[in-house]
């Protein structure tokens, strides 16, 4: 959960979506409502039904590994406004509710 904004930044060619962006303020609106206003944006550059997700890593209240969306360009283009809204919020409960401690702790106990 901590080092994935990282690595797949640099696995998966992507840019930030910043906030000043229309885009980038309605996810920043959706994530400040689920109580994570520090969250990062970031466009995953591929195209094609074959890569169309939307995903969280890293952790809210952390500079090191600060939570951050990504969202690839399909989603991004393909949605409508409340469409996009809906997914950001979506990605953002995740994190407001840390899922992902819980997901690997479960995969954990499973191994």
């Amino acid at each position: 959960a901590w080092i994935a904004p990282g690595l797949t930044r640099a696995v998966l060619a992507s840019r930030e979506i910043r906030r000043d962006e229309a885009m980038g303020a309605e996810l920043a609106d959706a994530f400040a409502r689920a109580g994570v206003p520090d969250a990062r944006f970031e466009l995953i550059e591929r195209h094609g039904p074959r890569f169309h997700n939307a995903m969280v890593a890293g952790w809210p209240g952390s500079r090191r590994f600060p939570p951050t969306l990504f969202l690839t360009a399909s989603v991004a283009r393909g949605l409508g406004r409340e469409e996009l809204r809906a997914v950001a919020s979506h990605e953002a409960a995740h994190l407001a509710l840390a899922h992902l401690p819980g997901r690997f702790r479960a995969m954990a106990c499973a191994t």
